[in-house]
């Protein structure tokens, strides 16, 4: 790779981390939420997640609510 071409790759990577960023400000706080579910569920269904002692409720019956209103 010469200098101009790892020039274009840095700029290219410079406009990705500014639409990453303009995203993250106009995303709803709904979105950001089924998304925070939607990564809980996948890392749960990997296996990441280390299993609790007891299973945590109240994150359960938020997840349910949320499914039935968005659903």
């Amino acid at each position: 790779m010469n200098r101009k071409e790892a020039q274009v790759f840095a700029n290219r990577w410079r406009l990705v981390k500014q639409m990453e960023e303009d995203e993250l400000r106009s995303a709803s706080l709904e979105l950001m939420i089924q998304q925070t579910l939607s990564i809980w569920e996948i890392a749960r269904t990997l296996g990441f997640q280390d299993a609790p002692e007891a299973p945590d409720l109240a994150w359960q019956n938020l997840q349910r609510k949320w499914m039935e209103v968005h659903d």
